[in-house]
C-alpha cells in the first residue's frame, strides 16, 4: 500500500506458543503486535528486557504479571516493565490483544 500504510497481511507472523500467534509491525524504536490466543492457550511464564503494554481487544484472559493475577476482558489494559515475569491464559473462547513493545523485539521481526 505504500511507505506509511499497509495491510495486516503484510505483518510478520509468528507462532510464539502453541495456539498463540503474533503479527507485528515496527519502526526504529517501537513495535506493535496483534496477539491471537486460541481457546485455553497459554503464554508460559517468561520475561524480556523490553517494556510491554497493551489492551485486550476481545475475549477474556488471565494475566499474571510479577506474581499479581487478574482476569482481563475487552478494554482492559496491562503494563509490563522490562525483566518482569509474566504469563497469560486464554479463558473460554478466542482472545485478541494489541501490544506495544519498546525497544523493538528483534525475535518478532
Amino acid at each position: 500500500m505504500g511507505k506509511y500504510f499497509y495491510k495486516a497481511a503484510d505483518c510478520a507472523k509468528h507462532q510464539i506458543f502453541p495456539g498463540v500467534t503474533i503479527e507485528t509491525s515496527w519502526l526504529e524504536r517501537v513495535m506493535t503486535s496483534i496477539v491471537t490466543f486460541e481457546p485455553h492457550s497459554v503464554v508460559e511464564e517468561h520475561s524480556h528486557p523490553h517494556e510491554q503494554m497493551g489492551i485486550i481487544v476481545s475475549g477474556q484472559v488471565e494475566f499474571t504479571i510479577g506474581g499479581e493475577t487478574a482476569t482481563l476482558g475487552p478494554g482492559d489494559l496491562y503494563r509490563i516493565p522490562g525483566n518482569i515475569r509474566h504469563r497469560v491464559v486464554a479463558l473460554g473462547g478466542t482472545a485478541v490483544a494489541f501490544d506495544v513493545f519498546s525497544p523493538v523485539r528483534e525475535d518478532y521481526k
